[in-house]
């Protein structure tokens, strides 16, 4: 029998040994687990559904196998609508109409325009041929902060989901002689259309363009524009303050959202808004053809007084309610065939007269909104050729409307003009940053 010396003499090789194999297995086992790791995040994987065209997750979509897609964009024609698009992108009218009605329950295909652009998914099983594809569904665009994804279920039928789009919003300013005219020379200096538009009706209430506007005023506006996620231009934002000088003299107007009502206006450095009881000019791109006071007139030949102004437009241009009021009159009258009185606050009324037609629901009696389309430029009655004749009243006498002075709608009371002067400052500030090349995010 071994003393207990020997005994741990001979034992201590065993032990060794076992402990070796152990660290070992634990090695190769990390090794293994590492790689499997490393491979396992490497792995290309196939989504279970196409990738939603806005950045949200929806579980109608997870319960999908593994499938292959792709996708193609088309837009409607002039005249189409959805369900001829898909159908005529081979879909059959089944399944067309199972998507629309799934449409439907978000937005009324009628109200797409031509030019909407849709994107179309198709997809198949991934371990199938391509050729095995089948409509999946579609998203598109309806407004620029909204989109809205048609997809098919598991069960074969569709699901629609509507997703906000953040957009993000960069301010520009353009400082330009006006050389032709103010449209021209704002789209020269980069200005939407219907920005520049947005603009002309600002200063319709206190700007006669036929007379005031000459070569050599300035204009200066500050606008913004509204970019999508992929950097491309989706809408054309507002306008934030405007500056015009006529012979030396300023009109300039600044953005201003009060906090009680929550209603947006364009104020000047006192807080007067731009905007007046009527516009001067209730139509746009129209040209003074005829000023009121004494003239012969071109049909009649003989010299009266002619009550109103004439624009010269072409036929069909939308006209405007120059106020809010109530229609008294609406239909054929005499010589101004086709024509609409408006009675507004103050004892101030309307006429328009030698209308194409009317716009639609309108009716003696129906409430207007300053600016709301009311009717269209036409030559009905005694009129020479397409013009929009208009007449404004006060306590039932006729005045020029290119030179009445109009009240202002509103005045900011002391408290929230200290807000609005804060605003203002900002915008200013703002402004003078651009200008300088600055960058305009240091601005609050």
């Amino acid at each position: 029998m071994l003393d207990s010396e020997e005994v741990r003499i001979k034992t201590r090789p065993s032990r060794n040994l076992f402990y070796l194999t152990v660290i070992v297995s634990l090695f190769f086992s990390f090794w293994a687990f590492r790689n499997y790791v490393e491979a396992d995040a490497n792995q290309t994987r196939i989504s279970a559904r196409p990738v939603p065209a806005a950045p949200f997750i929806d579980p109608i979509w997870l319960d999908k196998k593994p499938m292959m897609r792709t996708s193609e964009t088309a837009s409607l024609v002039k005249g189409g609508t959805l369900a001829e698009l898909l159908t005529n992108k081979g879909i059959d009218i089944v399944t067309a109409d199972s998507a629309l009605d799934a449409l439907k329950t978000i937005l009324n295909p009628r109200t797409l325009r031509e030019g909407q652009e849709l994107r179309l998914f198709y997809e198949w099983d991934a371990d199938a041929s391509k050729k095995t594809a089948s409509f999946a569904g579609f998203d598109l665009i309806p407004a620029p902060t909204k989109r809205i994804i048609v997809r098919k279920l598991q069960d074969g039928s569709f699901k629609a989901v509507s997703a906000n789009r953040p957009l993000t919003e960069k301010h520009f300013l353009i400082d330009t002689e006006i050389t032709s005219s103010l449209y021209q020379s704002a789209r020269n200096a980069g200005m939407a259309p219907s920005q520049v538009i947005e603009l002309i009706r600002m200063y319709s209430f206190t700007v006669d363009f036929q007379r005031e506007i000459r070569e050599g005023d300035r204009l200066e506006v500050l606008y913004t524009r509204l970019f999508d996620p992929d950097g491309k231009q989706a809408d054309t934002g507002k306008i934030l303050y405007t500056g015009l000088t006529i012979k030396g003299k300023r009109q300039a107007y600044w953005h201003y959202k009060t906090r009680d009502d929550d209603k947006t206006y364009y104020l000047d450095e006192s807080g007067n808004s731009i905007s007046r009881l009527l516009m001067k000019t209730p139509l746009d791109g129209a040209r003074l053809s005829s000023r009121y006071g004494l003239r012969k007139h071109p049909i009649l030949g003989f010299t009266r007084l002619h009550r109103g102004v004439d624009f010269a437009a072409r036929r069909g241009t939308p006209v405007f309610a120059a106020g809010d009021g109530v229609i008294s009159a609406l239909g054929v009258e005499g010589n101004h065939g086709k024509r609409i009185r408006i009675n507004h606050e103050n004892n101030y009324k309307t006429l328009y007269a030698h209308l194409n037609g009317y716009a639609r629901g309108l009716k003696t009696g129906s409430p207007v909104k300053q600016g709301q389309v009311i009717g269209y430029v036409g030559a009905t009655g005694l009129a020479t050729g397409p013009h929009l004749h208009y007449e404004i009243t006060y306590d039932d006498r006729s005045v020029n409307p290119l030179t009445i002075e109009m009240p202002v709608l509103t005045k900011l009371d002391e408290e929230e003009k200290v807000e609005f002067d804060r605003v203002r400052q900002n915008l200013t500030r703002l402004a003078q940053d651009l200008a300088a090349g600055l960058d305009p995010s240091a601005v609050d």
